[in-house]
């Protein structure tokens, strides 16, 4: 009898463990399955019907320039369209930008030349094309240093110096931008000091001291905020150059093949949300305030007119030029993409991020014009009249104020070949000539003067000294005929110091007025 007792409780016991689990598979269906539907069926019943009919995905990071992109008039544009924004913050994080572009994640994307160069090459391709240009840091961006060690750019032309800086940010880049240009002694050397974002430079620079032959290298608001530290000078900054340091919209090559429409709409209406700020007198200041408690930066009036003061906004009319669209005659200095490209490229190169240009030659392969060349037809304008920014010349200068100018460097340039005892150029010097220019339009703030050196062990001092003055003057004119204003260019004899070949040298002493 026990023993039936027994059966008869196992089997109870198995019924029971059989129904806890039916009702826990019944439970778990219900949940995950069934009260999902009779939920969202709820919810679709007694919910009014959306005024979006799409999504736009962008990625990007809380960079002041991007602003206008993210801001409420432009979402109010998109919306009229029936389009709603998505903006996703990746913290400046270029690689993943680059692989949710490349995965479909985002649409379009905000980015720097340079990043998309760098972070092209790591991923074998490029997912994304340039449809415009949003801005150029001019000055939003800057090297500081403790003037007791290095009052300019040159004191820093030797080995064991470090600069400090973000790594993979427009900080790295306008760093290595310098160094092609003027640091030769860096090219090769572990020069960088990697800090994360411009608070921790600004941090590592007051407990550093200033004997160190350190720089550092920010953006606003801490640029302004080091500049307030005795004894700290700025001695470079974006505001000097041209085409280094640039902000482009991008776009998803299959959304852009397959929705060129909502590509052009889009495109429209940034420059119509672009033309609402700039007309207003403190429109773009009170953006950039209103934007930044908007990404949780704590800013101030004042830091938000600095930051607004580097950055240029690029209108329809300059991206038309940008974009090859404007006859060069036309477009007053500003330039070409494939230039721009093309220059990045050169400068990553001889700093070692990049092994090669990936796009020599076919550097028209990273954007499309097609956008704002359906716009330029259609003659769009924003709202008002827009003005075209070219580089402004630089005025003549008396002997006098030549003399004041500050020094910033020397140009890291080939010696020039002249033919043998001769002012005339050689087949080669003539190329170098025009290369050397080309570097010089990247800097259009600069003065530079041209220095003819004498060999020391000359036989005839005077003959030697009229030969480096003759040779000087040839390149000075030979850069007029390259396209660098002549205002900007002297051309003067340095005193003999040196008895080899590099006494018959000419190099080329960068210099600009005081800030």
């Amino acid at each position: 009898m026990s023993s039936d007792n027994e059966a008869r409780a196992a089997r109870n016991i198995g019924f029971g463990a059989v129904a806890l689990v039916l009702i826990v598979i019944f439970g778990v269906a219900f949940k995950f399955f069934v009260y999902p539907k009779l939920h969202d069926s709820l919810v679709e019943a007694t919910s009014a019907g959306t005024t979006y009919t799409s999504t736009l995905t962008i990625c990007g990071d809380s960079f002041a320039g991007y602003a206008v992109v993210r801001s409420p008039q432009m979402k109010q544009e998109l919306g009229s369209r029936g389009v709603r924004l998505k903006w996703t913050d990746d913290a400046a994080d270029y690689t993943a930008r680059a692989k949710a572009l490349q995965g479909g994640e985002c649409d379009m994307a905000v980015n720097t030349v340079d990043a998309d160069l760098v972070t092209g090459v790591a991923l074998g391709e490029f997912p994304a094309s340039m449809i415009f240009v949003i801005d150029e840091s001019r000055g939003a961006d800057g090297v500081v240093a403790y003037q007791a060690s290095v009052p300019n750019v040159q004191a820093l032309n030797q080995t064991g110096v470090k600069i400090v800086a973000t790594a993979n940010s427009p900080s790295e880049t306008l760093a290595r931008q310098m160094i092609a240009g003027m640091l030769p002694a860096l090219v090769n050397e572990s020069w960088l000091e990697e800090a994360e974002g411009a608070e921790a430079v600004y941090k590592t620079l007051t407990r550093g001291s200033p004997s160190d032959r350190k720089a550092y290298v920010l953006w606003e608001p801490w640029l302004s905020k080091a500049l307030e530290v005795q004894g700290v000078t700025r001695i470079y900054d974006s505001s000097a150059t041209s085409g280094a340091i640039v902000d482009v919209m991008m776009v998803n090559r299959s959304y852009l093949a397959t929705h060129l429409d909502d590509t052009v709409f889009f495109t429209q209406a940034y420059f119509r949300s672009l033309w609402y700020y700039v007309s207003q007198p403190t429109g773009m200041v009170d953006l950039v305030l209103q934007d930044a408690k908007a990404t949780g930066s704590d800013l101030t009036a004042e830091q938000a007119k600095a930051t607004v003061e580097g950055i240029v906004w690029k209108t329809t009319l300059e991206n038309y030029a940008h974009m090859g669209l404007t006859p060069r005659y036309e477009a007053k200095g500003i330039p070409t993409m494939e230039d721009m490209i093309a220059g990045i490229s050169r400068f990553l190169v001889r700093t070692g991020k990049l092994r090669e240009n990936p796009v020599e030659a076919r550097e028209h392969e990273l954007y499309y014009d097609a956008v704002l060349r359906q716009m330029q037809a259609q003659k769009f304008h924003p709202g008002g009249e827009e003005q075209m920014r070219g580089s402004s010349e630089l005025p003549a200068l008396t002997s006098p104020e030549w003399d004041k100018l500050t020094v910033v460097g020397n140009l890291d340039a080939k010696a020039i070949v002249f033919k043998r005892n001769s002012s005339e150029l050689s087949p080669e010097g003539n190329r170098d000539v025009h290369d050397i220019a080309l570097q010089l339009k990247g800097w259009p703030t600069y003065y530079i003067t041209v220095e003819g050196h004498a060999r020391a062990d000359a036989a005839d001092q005077v003959a030697a000294g009229a030969l480096a003055r003759a040779r000087a003057q040839t390149v000075a004119e030979g850069l007029a005929s390259a396209g660098i204003s002549k205002n900007r260019v002297r051309g003067m004899t340095k005193p003999a110091t040196q008895s080899n070949g590099e006494g018959q040298s000419v190099t080329f002493i960068l210099a600009q007025k005081p800030f």
